[in-house]
Order: structure tokens, then sequence, then C-alpha cells
């Protein structure tokens, strides 16, 4: 499932120019997830001024205090969470659990129920957001320490049409042309080579008999 995940993050297309396609689509790809880490972000903040105000709403009287402190901290943390410390987003999302279940537990056992039972289950919700920064922010290191060194053929699509290359100058052997077909003229010249060869060897075996 992991190495499906990555090869879905890896995958590019390229018109031949490998290594800088695929660091313009890492580049585009980080954007998106930064883009989803700050909308988290923005849901947190959200989520804190909705608990704050169904809590005043739904009358918690002095409890809305409490409710302010919690989804102060929660917003908080989740602003910090789009860092790029893994332990901080960790510790959004462990701060979102422990805030929902305490909503949850002082709904039952305090009044105004439906305010606590409301501001547990926003936090609730934010759980999947806190989890989504975690995502997001482990698909972004790994994009951002992939190296295009180690970019393989299975990693990219070519587009119809592409030569690849790899972003240095791309090697070309040189085609070796056919010979042109021999001409009269060369024939000839061929025949007068061959009979000059044939003449002088005869000539060697000649005399190497007569010598002996």
């Amino acid at each position: 499932m992991i190495r499906k995940i990555k090869k879905k993050l890896l995958h590019f297309y390229t018109n031949g120019s490998i290594a800088e396609d695929f660091v313009a689509s890492r580049r585009a790809k980080i954007a998106k997830l930064r883009g989803i880490t700050r909308l988290c972000f923005y849901l947190h903040c959200a989520a804190a001024l909705l608990c704050i105000g169904l809590s005043y709403l739904l009358g918690a009287g002095y409890s809305v205090i409490y409710v302010t402190v919690c989804a102060l901290i929660s917003a908080w943390f989740s602003m910090f969470a789009a860092g790029d410390l893994m332990v901080v987003k960790i510790i959004s999302c462990a701060l979102d659990a422990a805030f929902s279940a305490l909503g949850f537990v002082a709904g039952a056992y305090f009044e105004p129920r439906g305010a606590f039972f409301a501001c547990g289950g926003i936090m609730a919700a934010m759980i999947f957001a806190a989890v989504a920064v975690i995502i997001s922010g482990a698909a972004r290191e790994f994009l951002e320490e992939y190296s295009p060194i180690q970019i393989r053929r299975e990693d990219y699509t070519l587009l119809p049409g592409s030569t690849p290359e790899t972003g240095e100058a791309a090697e070309k052997e040189e085609e070796i042309p056919p010979l042109p077909p021999l001409t009269s003229e060369m024939r000839e010249l061929a025949k007068q080579l061959r009979d000059i060869i044939c003449t002088e060897q005869e000539k060697d075996a000649f005399s190497k008999k007569n010598s002996g």
C-alpha cells in the first residue's frame, strides 16, 4: 500500500527532459500538499470559533472559558503543525483526540450536555484533519528528499513523440552511413588493383621457387 502511494507521488509525465520535468512535477505536488496543510489549519481555526460560539449559545456558563482554552490550544498547535516537524503534527492530532474525548466525557456528566457533545463531535472531526496533516507532511518530506538521480523508468511516462534524456547532454551515437553502390569506374579500379596484387604475388612465388 505504501509502495503504491509512493509510486503515485513520484509519477510524472515528461517530454524527454526527465530531470527538469520531475523537478517541476515535484514542486507542483509539494505546493498542493502545503495547501492541504494550510486548509487543515483554517479548519482548526473555524472549529475553535464554532466550539466557543456553540458553548456560549447553548448556555455553558463559565464552562465557556474551558472550552475556549481547549479550542485555542488546538488551533495554536495546528498552526505549528503546518511546519516541518513531524512530532508537532502528531502532538496536534493527539490533542484533538484528547479534547474530543474530554468533550464527550463532560457531556455525559455535566450540563448543558448538548454543548459538550457538540464540541466533542467537532474536535473528533478535527482528528481527521490532523491525520491529513500528518500524511501530507510525510508525503512532502518524501518528495523533498527524493533526488532526480534516483528516478527510474517506471517513475515517469513519456509523452507521445518524446525522446528520453537525462537532463545532461544526451549522448547520441553517430550512425555510419551505408556505403554507396559501386559505379562502373570504381569496379574497373578495383579490378585493376586486384590484377596488380595478384601479379605481385605470382612474382614473389616465382622468385622464391627459383631461389630454392
